[in-house]
Parts: C-alpha cells; sequence; structure tokens
C-alpha cells in the first residue's frame, strides 16, 4: 500500500472545502480524511459505514468513533473502502430486494431499542428512510468477503484447512491492499467531533 500524508488547511476543489465549518455554531461539521485512489472520503461517511455495519451485523454495542477508538476505525474503513472500490470495479454485486428489506428491518429494529445508535444517527443527520447508499455499500463489501473466502475454499480443496483457507484469503487482502494509493490528510490521524448540518 503507497500512503502519503497531505499537509491541507484550505483547499477548494469543484467548490467544496475539505473542512465544513457551521459559522454560527463555531462546530466542524465534516473533513475529508483521506484518500484512496483518488477517491475522497469523509469523516461522516466513516463514522456512518462503521454505525450501519455494526448495526446490519448483531454488534451487541455499537462502536462509536472518539480518541480510543479513533485509529482503529479509522484502519478498519480504509480496507473496507478498498474491498468496495474493488467490488464496484469488477461489477460483482448488487444487492436484491429482498435483501434490502431484510437489511432495513434489521436496522429499524435496532435503532427503535439502541439509544446510543439513536444518538450518532441524529448527530450525523440520517432521517428515517434515507439509507439506502450505506445499506448498499455494507451489503456489497460483506458479500465479496465472503465470495473471495468461498474462492479459497474451493481452490484448496474440500480437505484444506481452515488455516490454509485463511492465509489465501489474506494474500488476495494483502494485494489488493499493496496495490492502492492511499493519502491521509492533515489531522486525520485524530479524532475530531463532527456536527454535521441538516441543510
Amino acid at each position: 500500500m503507497q500512503v502519503f500524508v497531505v499537509v491541507i488547511n484550505i483547499f477548494f476543489t469543484s467548490g467544496n472545502i475539505f473542512a465544513q465549518y457551521d459559522s454560527s455554531q463555531g462546530q466542524l461539521g465534516d473533513r475529508v480524511i483521506m484518500e484512496i485512489d483518488h477517491v475522497p472520503y469523509t469523516q461522516r461517511q466513516l463514522e456512518l459505514y462503521m454505525l450501519f455495519k455494526d448495526m446490519l451485523s448483531g454488534r451487541e454495542m455499537i462502536r462509536t468513533a472518539g480518541p480510543e477508538s479513533w485509529y482503529a476505525l479509522l484502519e478498519e474503513f480504509r480496507v473496507d473502502m478498498i474491498v468496495n472500490q474493488e467490488a464496484v470495479r469488477l461489477s460483482s454485486f448488487q444487492a436484491s430486494a429482498q435483501m434490502l428489506a431484510k437489511a432495513k428491518e434489521i436496522f429499524s429494529k435496532r435503532r427503535a431499542v439502541d439509544s446510543a445508535a439513536m444518538s450518532a444517527l441524529q448527530r450525523l443527520v440520517v432521517a428515517p428512510g434515507n439509507e439506502l447508499d450505506n445499506f448498499n455499500i455494507t451489503l456489497r463489501i460483506e458479500a465479496f468477503r465472503r465470495s473471495k473466502q468461498r474462492q479459497a475454499a474451493i481452490q484448496d480443496g474440500r480437505n484444506s484447512t481452515t488455516m490454509v483457507r485463511t492465509l489465501r484469503f489474506s494474500q488476495w487482502l494483502k494485494d489488493l491492499e499493496e496495490r492502492a494509493v492511499v493519502r491521509y490528510f492533515d489531522g486525520s490521524m485524530s479524532y475530531q467531533e463532527i456536527h454535521p448540518s441538516s441543510r
């Protein structure tokens, strides 16, 4: 993996800036934290993806972004977005209406009983009914990973050990990461709380 740290205070591109502030509240609205193969990703995208991933997977406690958890979430997001880009490039998966309906059901039930999830969704400005993109991304990444695991099992044969299959899958992921060009923006290694605007 090729990694660059980009030091940018204010940089304009297509009319947008890399950090958005709510001048009336003095709060950080969002910021670009990394770029993978020329595709920029913001902190809001990271927090939303990790939130949806945890809610749909049935994780007992969702992981919230904070100073202590930030680096681990940042690295997990980086890897998953590399996988997502590969899945999109190969056009290997499209969530069915049935899968999306099931994801919505799981998500809605969790949101109704999990106050931490509800609080995060409100802060990140996710209105009910606007979850489709995050459902698609989360389902695509999980399906692509499972596909690669099945391929590893087939290639190694039924008699191969779980360790051999895991190593083969890990090598595929390692190769994918090494091809990716990743740029971290200045300050992205440190957590900052964001408050996106609904406007």
